[in-house]
């Protein structure tokens, strides 16, 4: 095998090099021809868009034959109502627990400003925390 970055014979490169042009224009004509074959195959655009209307109106018709005929006398379907008892439900028997949470020193400060939070009256048995400003 020849080395070709280590070949010191301009002549034996030349040959080389001839060899591989002649070899690159064989690929290029079979890759033409290829292409041409391809192309062939396809057909043009017209006709592969004729071919698939064509294709298309006989599912159609397929679908159009193997579907049963409804009577016109069926009676219109009835509009279904919306079940009951899914959703949220009062819960007027339950007990009220009161729940006091408290924050740890490092929480007692505002994140926006860094003032010390102060509690507020509870609403619905929930401590609301603020700063001074609130």
């Amino acid at each position: 095998m020849l080395d070709i970055e280590r070949e010191q014979d301009i002549e034996r490169l030349r040959q080389v090099a001839r060899l591989q042009k002649s070899q690159l224009e064989h690929l290029i004509a079979v890759l033409a021809r290829k292409c041409a074959e391809l192309e062939k195959l396809k057909g043009g655009s017209g006709e592969l868009q004729m071919a698939l209307k064509l294709l298309e109106e006989a599912q159609q018709e397929a679908a159009n034959l193997d579907a049963p005929t409804q009577p016109e006398t069926e009676a219109p379907k009835k509009k279904r109502e919306s079940q009951r008892g899914h959703g949220p439900t009062e819960q007027a028997n339950l007990p009220r627990v009161p729940l006091v949470c408290e924050l740890d020193e490092a929480d007692r400060a505002c994140p926006e400003c860094g003032d010390r939070l102060k509690p507020r009256p509870a609403r619905r048995s929930a401590r609301r925390w603020s700063t001074s400003s609130s």
